[in-house]
């Protein structure tokens, strides 16, 4: 593939994960804030899919066509930008991986609560509040990533 693909993937694989992160972001807050167990669960099902099919994919993608334009000589790896790029994203990738994982036990919290017909537990809201956190951490700096993509600052003084 030529480098205008690649950088074409690179760029849609972030509005991927920026424009679905958010989606699924605002699903979750406003289910939660039904307080309604099966709306929670629906959601969380919804949630988990959106995750796996859509933002695992675009990290994969955006991680892949940056390695491949940086051995290509599109920038060095040396550049202050870029190793502010490089850290935010695994910074990224790491509270997806944790979002998910509090998903997983969200989703699977609900289940026990639907079929003993319990109400919610008080660990719901912290894997809640962990969960907005997180993502708050994640979308912050995939602006600042995209900010710095576009800007491409020096950080000198």
């Amino acid at each position: 593939m030529d480098f205008t693909t690649i950088k074409f993937l690179h760029v849609m694989s972030a509005v991927v994960l920026l424009g679905t992160g958010l989606g699924l972001a605002f699903m979750l807050f406003r289910a939660q804030q039904s307080r309604d167990s099966k709306t929670l669960l629906f959601a969380l099902n919804n949630i988990l899919i959106g995750d796996i099919v859509f933002i695992g994919p675009a990290l994969f993608v955006l991680f892949g066509s940056g390695h491949w334009m940086l051995r290509n000589g599109a920038h060095s790896v040396r550049e202050p930008w870029m190793i502010a790029s490089l850290a935010l994203i695994m910074l990224v990738g790491l509270c997806w991986f944790a979002a998910v994982f509090l998903e997983w036990r969200m989703r699977n919290n609900l289940r026990k609560v639907i079929a003993d017909g319990i109400e919610l537990p008080p660990r719901h809201t912290l894997f809640h509040r962990l969960w907005m956190g997180m993502g708050a951490v994640a979308l912050s700096s995939a602006i600042a990533i995209l900010v710095m993509m576009v800007t491409k600052p020096s950080f000198s003084g």
